[in-house]
């Protein structure tokens, strides 16, 4: 049963990042429009995981691969954002099952409604993120 939570500030968004870690997940798929808070929350989780620079956002690039710290229990956080993707027949390119398939490693997808038939099969943690004025509706 999902759950959602109304969200002001950076803190809030602090706890609930802290509270998706502590499930431990493979793959965070999320999704919202344009503007939501996608790439903050990836940014936020990032940074409880021990990455010292600034988490910014794949849209061009679709991919980036983030080292984490050794006492991390992830080896790498993977950051893919689909908003640019024209189909599906890209994705072989980002080797994600590759990514999914390594155990010490969690796969951030920004926009993952675009891929959502092809993500099911690895049974992603969904989380949706709306705008409801100056707050965030975070669900998970």
């Amino acid at each position: 049963m999902p759950k959602s939570f109304l969200i002001k500030n950076q803190s809030e968004l602090k706890n609930i990042a802290k509270q998706v870690l502590t499930k431990k997940p493979k793959l965070l798929a999320l999704t919202g429009p344009l503007g939501a808070g996608k790439t903050t929350l990836a940014r936020v989780i990032g940074k409880q995981l021990g990455i010292k620079q600034v988490l910014t956002s794949p849209t061009f690039v679709l991919e980036q691969v983030y080292q984490l710290p050794k006492n991390s229990h992830y080896q790498y956080l993977i950051h893919v954002d689909c908003y640019r993707m024209k189909s599906r027949a890209e994705l072989p390119a980002l080797d994600l099952e590759h990514w999914l398939s390594q155990e010490k490693t969690l796969v951030i997808i920004e926009w993952a409604d675009k891929i959502k038939s092809w993500l099911n099969k690895f049974k992603p943690t969904w989380i949706k993120i709306e705008v409801k004025d100056k707050t965030r509706k975070i669900t998970l």
